[in-house]
């Protein structure tokens, strides 16, 4: 005997809660074994988050432009996803053209939520441009969006989950203006808010502070319990920019060569899953290169 189906938002709710704080993979499994969850206004946004952070970002950019274009609801959210999408790529000016258009959406549509990650993304957007007077502008910006307190529960209104990014963002901003002690204190307040709720956002938060020191030799440990905690998630985009920190940075050779292994062969999983574009930007990318990947024949 069979259980009874589960109604569509209950399984929603879970689908959310392993999309946005738990384990991507489960959640697409979720939202397969349930049709009429699918057919929910939030699915294919979520959808598209967790195939995001499983590194599949050709599937999560094509789900995500579908339902943007499908829901005008949810339209500035998947869009502020998409961009995301493209920033992991590289792709920094088209990510800003996509939090762009998130950003006016959220304004018409009142939705607050998206408005914050469009604004926090185009300071995400610029420091990968190098641009630290405009990322300081629109965190600023990102900060003036987020409610005052400490947010509601973290699978449900996601504003705890997006302090954890603003927290990010400025350690970002932070290292791109060779304030250690601003970017340190920025990834501690990461660490310390996701400890035990949120493997994958811990995971980051760890990789940042191990990052935000002032010798490399400070942060390995950080990087280490990063690395691990993202390779048992599934975070692949976390798996390869953790690997090749400890690749330049442990003193242990063997460690070093495990960790380049590692980031090479999560580098070449995500690469599995790109447009013609996106690849021509991933494959010609300095840590393709600094992985020994750039000698590439079929990126166009």
């Amino acid at each position: 005997m069979t259980d009874p189906p589960r109604e569509p938002q209950l399984v929603l709710d879970e689908v959310r809660t392993q999309a946005l704080a738990g384990d991507p993979a489960l959640a697409l499994r979720v939202l397969a074994d349930s049709p009429a969850a699918r057919r929910e206004p939030d699915a294919a946004w979520l959808a598209g988050v967790a195939l995001g952070a499983l590194g599949r970002y050709a599937p999560a950019a094509e789900r995500l432009t579908g339902a943007a274009a499908a829901t005008a609801r949810r339209a500035p959210r998947c869009q502020a996803t998409v961009a995301s999408v493209y920033r992991q790529v590289g792709m920094h000016g088209r990510a800003r053209e996509w939090d762009l258009r998130a950003a006016r959406g959220a304004c018409f549509a009142s939705d607050r939520v998206a408005l914050f990650d469009a604004r926090l993304g185009l300071a995400a957007d610029a420091v990968g441009s190098g641009d630290l007077r405009t990322a300081r502008s629109h965190l600023h910006g990102a900060a003036a969006v987020l409610p005052r307190g400490s947010g509601g529960d973290w699978a449900r209104d996601h504003w705890p989950r997006e302090r954890v990014r603003m927290s990010w963002v400025r350690c970002e901003v932070g290292l791109l203006a060779s304030d250690l002690a601003t970017a340190a204190a920025a990834a501690e307040s990461a660490v310390d808010a996701c400890e035990g709720v949120s493997p994958r956002h811990l995971s980051k938060s760890l990789m940042f502070r191990g990052v935000a020191v002032a010798r490399p030799q400070d942060g390995l440990d950080d990087l280490r319990r990063a690395m691990r905690i993202a390779s048992e998630v599934g975070a692949v985009p976390l798996v390869w920019p953790t690997g090749l920190l400890l690749a330049r940075h442990s003193p242990d050779p063997d460690e070093r060569a495990r960790a380049q292994r590692s980031a090479a062969d999560a580098y070449r999983a995500i690469g599995a899953y790109l447009t013609p574009e996106m690849a021509a930007v991933w494959w010609r990318a300095p840590a393709a290169l600094e992985l020994g990947l750039e000698q590439r024949q079929d990126v166009p």
